[in-house]
């Protein structure tokens, strides 16, 4: 059941059809490989290493109109013979969940969806004197509505908050086929739990490293731990690759080009990843 016209997919799927888009029409639908990130930026960054590359959001606005463009910047293209999505969820939990549950909804699939990897950046802990310039999530943990809702059972409605909750949040593994693809595309990234929270990671506050330390976390970020529940309930291989762009535990933030070039990074595995789980 489609939850609202969030996304360009669905105003195709409405109008002309998904076929009409001839990389959509070989695909037999939505491309089943998504990669998710928070940045319509970063949308156009990943479009730029893709093979036949279309800003589905802006083709959509052309031939149907301002509208039908969505909310949020998607496009489509390949790698080697994968097709592949990537869409932008915006900042934070709520967000992502309602852009998640569109993109990966059966309606728009021919097969249904195989796999989504979230690609962003986030804040790590290390020891030593250097943080690893990508984080590999071997599972993630935090509090949002999805990963409440998924507790509880269902995919529904957000329940009201539960002050007899666990104190300590639930942890949702990776898939381990997307986390292999992501090591070996990977080898020198850091693998550690990630840690989601609706706020920036930009503490330099040891009572939280701490708690990170004790969850299992090396790196906290906003969006992994909603993307988990989601794929789950939809039967979708899912994991996560971060840039790193500083550390919780010092003063000590990258510069724009320093994080670009993590960010860039990410991207590369991510990509190279989808080509291995596509087999």
């Amino acid at each position: 059941m489609l939850l609202g016209r969030h996304t360009c997919l669905s105003w195709l799927h409405a109008g002309p059809g998904l076929s009409s888009v001839p990389l959509l029409a070989a695909a037999g639908g939505a491309p089943p490989h998504v990669i998710a990130v928070g940045d319509r930026r970063r949308v156009a960054r990943v479009l730029a290493r893709l093979e036949d590359p279309l800003d589905l959001a802006a083709h959509c606005r052309e031939t149907i109109g301002e509208r039908a463009a969505g909310r949020v910047a998607l496009g489509v293209g390949r790698v080697g013979p994968a097709a592949v999505m990537v869409v932008e969820t915006q900042m934070g939990g709520p967000p992502t969940e309602i852009i998640l549950r569109e993109v990966l909804d059966e309606s728009f699939h021919a097969d249904g969806a195989r796999a989504v990897i979230r690609v962003g950046t986030c804040g790590t802990l290390a020891e030593g004197d250097v943080a690893p310039a990508l984080v590999i999530a071997a599972f993630a943990t935090g509090w949002s509505a999805a990963v409440e809702q998924q507790e509880r059972g269902v995919l529904g409605p957000p329940a009201e908050f539960d002050p007899q909750r666990p104190p300590r949040p639930p942890v949702i593994a990776c898939s381990a086929p997307v986390v292999a693809a992501l090591r070996a595309a990977a080898a020198d990234a850091s693998v550690s739990g990630v840690f989601s929270k609706d706020s920036l990671y930009a503490e330099q506050d040891e009572a939280f490293a701490e708690t990170l330390r004790e969850l299992g976390c090396a790196a906290t970020e906003m969006e992994l731990a909603t993307i988990g529940p989601i794929a789950l309930a939809k039967g979708v291989a899912w994991g996560g690759i971060m840039a790193t762009a500083g550390r919780l535990d010092r003063e000590a933030w990258l510069d724009a080009e320093d994080t670009e070039r993590n960010e860039d990074a990410a991207i590369t595995a991510a990509l190279e990843a989808i080509r291995t789980l596509a087999g």
